[in-house]
């Protein structure tokens, strides 16, 4: 595999991308949840729904029972956010009745319409309102985000998963040389990071377009392609 991007790797390293087969999944804590959201697409901002404190409880003694079906590789139809006190996030990905986190070990849910119905039921809920402390807070690092990209900061952060492909690393180097863009890789992020990673990623797309991971991953594959 050659050897683009050294930033890169490290960022993929710490989203738990390179664990050992012996990992596995980190139960989790029902008393410490804020509250959970479901979207469909990892980079929706305006298709993002939430799911009630029973569901939420439903969907935490799922995950903590599901048994392992090994390492496999899916395209996500839901991603999972559970939100935590401490402001951090857990995200999973879930397709049918099967359920990951942040690698591909995979774990199989015994509600096969599990996700489904929370999607279907989590459309009618409104989101829960933000602390006022925490809006005054977002606003203050989404500002400072505008900022740092006035001033030449440029940093695609992915809040999930981003597998260490080659092609992966290959368009994190094409980001870097041709539109001087650092791609970043965020898995638990708090909510102030998704707050800076939104602000900044709006002001990408006001400049380059709303498609430009769309578009630039068509070129960068036709590139790496040549090679």
């Amino acid at each position: 595999m050659k050897f683009y991007n050294l930033i890169f790797i490290a960022l993929l390293a710490g989203c738990s991308l390179l664990r050992k087969e012996g990992d596995h999944k980190t139960r989790i804590d029902y008393d410490l949840i804020d509250f959970v959201s479901i979207k469909k697409e990892l980079y929706a901002t305006d298709s993002i729904y939430f799911l009630t404190g029973g569901e939420s409880r439903v969907l935490v003694d799922e995950w903590n029972s599901s048994k392992p079906i090994g390492m496999s590789k899916m395209i996500p139809e839901f991603w999972i956010r559970v939100h935590l006190k401490n402001d951090s996030i857990r995200i999973f990905r879930a397709t049918g009745d099967l359920m990951k986190e942040d690698n591909d070990w995979t774990y199989v849910m015994s509600n096969a319409s599990l996700f489904s119905d929370f999607w279907v039921n989590a459309q009618a809920i409104p989101p829960p309102p933000k602390p006022p402390v925490l809006n005054a807070a977002c606003d203050s690092i989404s500002e400072k985000a505008k900022t740092d990209y006035k001033n030449g900061t440029r940093e695609y952060i992915v809040m999930g998963l981003v597998e260490d492909t080659e092609f992966e690393m290959y368009y994190s180097d094409y980001m870097q040389r041709n539109y001087n863009i650092t791609m970043k890789a965020n898995c638990v992020p708090t909510i102030l990071e998704e707050c800076y990673a939104e602000s900044m990623i709006d002001e990408i797309e006001k400049e380059y377009g709303a498609d430009i991971i769309e578009l630039t991953k068509v070129k960068a594959q036709i590139e790496f392609c040549k090679q």
